[in-house]
């Protein structure tokens, strides 16, 4: 039996009990100047005590003390020549601490750096530096493996991917962290988490630290519902408070506990601690959960795809998913010349319009494909999961291209389309990466001239992937649709539609194939489609900018009893009303929003030779980026679109800088922004900084890991008005109180504002701090008001 299936055994009968913190433990314990993977090379008692109290805690999963110990993140300690000597002490020093009976395993987290828009990382960069990792840690001869602390279900996929090629035999356990909204910091929810990783080769989906359990709780009950996988949980110890230059976990054991009891009865199989949670907190866990048989959990079979921030599901609809089509250059000579240029503006272009007439997935067709590049693959999957966001059907036929696309992209993408001819490389692709697939039903003697032909080729095939482990359920069968003007029936194509619902099969078709060389093709397509739904068409690809169409569709489906009427009025009044007011919106808006530089350009251009510079300024870019942080705030938006948003409008505030040089301009005052010592996090106060500069700040950004002295005598030296600190973890937010000490002492004037992911309100007035910034936005907020003082 391999480690994998034997764990899978264990966790079958009882549930397993993980391990606490590190980081804060060692704080606790009078060792916080270094972080654990330091340690490790320069005092390994501290670990292995902390260790052995676990042990005799009660945990039976012990955690390699490895959480930063990849390349990528040790290069910013200045450590990365140490990897592969830091993660073989870690493992020394877990397996000596763990005996006989209790399991060891490698813990691995992220890189530190972030995928597009937010960063530059890429799933090759990422695969490589996991792999490096996972290679030392499986050699080594760990147990299972657990990936904690992800907050990018891109760079969570490459590190289960990495670990599964080195270890493919061995149990996996890939954790998110959420935010209080129910979403990652980059938008993901549960159910697009579970969808992501629905198909790929990884045993137990989990959610830790950034929450206490009380905050982790709904979320988590929301991914067991949807989640047929394992399911793991390690919580914070609640909300932590500095007391005494040391952060606090207000949880105690007792509480702890009883939260980890509603955990266990949603179904949880593995339980332990994330920062704040110590010995004594799995202790009181073993007394009361150890040995327990986990809970049956009552699992909805969801059926869908998604991207990062957004999920379509086939089940439960109320009319077909809508797949636009138009992303496609046959006889579009603007874009066939601009991805022969390698340029993606016109292909973006199309996309947003499509998702503003109401597509939910876009077909991405480049055409000939025999010039492409991976790289250009990967930029035009990495942008346009940016904006407009949506789930891609990637309708593409190079097998090297198709990977290239797979590996970039972040959700449960649907390729289309496979055959009997190609399928079994291209499912091969999609059992590794994840994925649903439109089926075509073309036999040995091309396509099946009657439904009953296409149903044989159909079922034949089914049976073919059935045992290469690839279910029907993630197939979309199309009954194939030509067009009327080469004489077809397409009687045939609606009595293959209504045989494939008869068998409970989900379907979709390439619409405007039906019109192909036609005139009136709009008035085809519509009716056509309405004879479609009628027999339970599930999905459709077409153009959603053929508003009759798209308005038969919606109208179908009252015929169909899948819609009310008084809905569909709603929808139909509620479409004019949405069409109103973009006429209305203000241009510049929309393309900031929307991440169109050279539309920025050109309006804020012609906006300079009717008004004064600075009325563009003040009166429509300012308040435009409060309106952008807004949606942020109100998660209508997501980090991705924020970023994008912030890029765009720095082109329109460059040009007015370089045109406009030699003039004085307003500033809403100076800030000198900094990470604290010994935190090498820097994404998010580089966010910070870029919204601060847009607003009208002057912002000096003095980088990350900075000495306390360092950000105080450039503050005093600058006149700054305010100090920005941030602090991704707790072992480094106790060194804003350091800076704020300094302020203090040097009776210096400026007023300092803190955030960052550990960051609370209550521990910013606790450390003295004049502000407290959840996030870029209301930092900038928060910023104007400071200066008012």
């Amino acid at each position: 039996m391999t480690t994998k299936n034997r764990l899978k055994e264990i966790l079958s009968r009882k549930i397993l009990l993980l391990d606490g913190a590190m980081g804060t433990e060692l704080i606790k314990r009078g060792y916080g100047e270094f972080p654990p993977e330091i340690y490790l090379l320069k005092m390994k008692k501290p670990i292995l005590d902390i260790q052995k109290d676990y042990v005799n805690a009660g945990c039976d999963i012990l955690l390699t003390a490895t959480f930063g110990a990849n390349r990528l993140k040790l290069q910013k300690i200045k450590a990365a020549e140490k990897t592969e000597e830091i993660n073989r002490i870690a493992l020394d020093i877990a397996k000596k601490a763990a005996g006989d009976n209790v399991l060891v395993a490698g813990g691995m987290g992220p890189t530190g750096e972030m995928f597009h828009p937010a960063g530059k990382l890429e799933f090759n960069t990422a695969y490589e530096c996991f792999f490096e990792q996972a290679r030392i840690l499986n050699k080594g001869g760990v147990d299972l493996f657990i990936l904690e602390t992800f907050t990018d279900i891109r760079e969570l996929k490459s590190a289960v991917l990495a670990v599964r090629d080195n270890a493919p035999d061995i149990f996996i356990v890939a954790n998110l962290t959420f935010e209080a909204s129910g979403r990652t910091l980059s938008g993901t929810d549960p159910v697009g988490f579970a969808l992501s990783f629905k198909d790929i080769d990884v045993d137990a989906l989990g959610i830790n630290c950034s929450l206490g359990p009380e905050g982790i709780l709904p979320i988590f009950q929301e991914l067991s519902v949807v989640s047929e996988k394992f399911l793991c949980v390690e919580p914070n110890a609640g909300i932590p408070e500095i007391i005494d230059g040391k952060p606090f976990y207000n949880l105690e054991p007792a509480r702890f506990v009883k939260y980890s009891e509603d955990f266990f009865g949603f179904g949880a199989n593995i339980i332990g601690g994330c920062c704040g949670t110590g010995p004594e907190h799995i202790a009181l866990l073993a007394d009361r959960l150890k040995g327990k048989k986990p809970q049956k959990r009552k699992i909805e079979h969801i059926v869908g795809i998604s991207s990062i921030d957004r999920n379509v599901l086939f089940s439960n609809i109320f009319s077909p998913v809508v797949i636009g089509e138009r992303i496609n250059p046959t006889g579009k000579k603007k874009m066939t010349e601009s991805i022969e240029k390698g340029d993606t503006e016109i292909i973006l272009k199309e996309a947003k319009k499509q998702s503003k007439a109401g597509a939910s997935v876009l077909d991405l067709n480049l055409g000939l494909e025999s010039g492409l590049s991976k790289k250009y693959i990967k930029k035009i999957v990495a942008e346009l999961l940016g904006l407009p966001g949506l789930p891609i059907a990637f309708d593409m036929r190079s097998e090297p291209l198709i990977e290239a696309a797979l590996q970039e992209y972040g959700g449960r993408p649907l390729l289309n389309s496979i055959t009997p001819e190609d399928m079994e490389k291209k499912v091969s692709l999609l059992k590794r990466y994840g994925g649903m697939a439109v089926f075509l039903p073309i036999g040995d003697d091309g396509i099946p001239k009657s439904a009953e032909e296409r149903i044989k080729v159909t079922l034949r095939a089914l049976a073919f992937l059935k045992e290469m482990g690839f279910g029907a359920d993630r197939l979309l069968l199309d009954p194939i649709v030509m067009s009327l003007a080469t004489g077809y029936d397409p009687r045939i194509t609606i009595d293959t539609l209504r045989l494939y619902k008869s068998k409970g099969f989900l379907t979709v078709l390439g619409l405007s194939n039906i019109s192909y060389g036609l005139p009136e093709r709009v008035v085809i397509n519509a009716h056509f489609l309405s004879l479609c739904v009628n027999n339970g068409l599930d999905a459709v690809i077409m153009n959603p900018l053929e508003k009759e169409t798209i308005f038969a569709l919606n109208l179908s489906s009252v015929f169909t009893g899948r819609k009310e009427l008084k809905e569909f009025l709603s929808d139909v009044t509620l479409n004019s009303k949405a069409r109103i007011a973009l006429k209305e919106e203000d241009k510049l808006f929309a393309a900031i929003l929307d991440g169109e530089k050279n539309k920025v350009l050109t309006y804020v251009k012609e906006f300079i030779k009717r008004m004064d510079y600075t009325k563009v300024i003040e009166d429509l870019l300012r308040p435009i980026l409060e309106k952008i942080g807004e949606l942020y705030e109100k998660k209508r938006i997501f980090l991705p679109q924020l970023i994008l948003a912030a890029e765009s409008a720095q082109v329109a505030f460059g040009y007015i800088e370089r045109t406009f040089k030699k003039e004085k301009k307003r500033r809403e005052g100076k800030v000198v922004i900094a990470t604290v010592r010994g935190d090498i996090h820097d994404i998010g106060k580089n966010i910070v900084a870029m919204m601060l500069k847009n607003a009208g700040f002057e912002v000096i950004d003095l980088g990350k890991d900075v000495p306390t002295e360092d950000i105080v005598d450039e503050a005093v030296k600058q006149e700054a008005d305010i100090i920005g600190l941030s602090a991704l973890m707790t072992t480094t937010a106790i060194r804003m109180q350091e800076v704020i000490g300094f302020v203090k002492k040097k009776k210096i004037k400026a007023q300092v504002m803190v955030g960052g992911a550990c960051v609370t309100e209550k521990f910013a007035k606790e450390i003295g701090a004049d502000a407290y910034a959840k996030d870029a936005s209301g930092a900038v907020r928060i910023a104007k008001e400071l200066v008012k003082k």
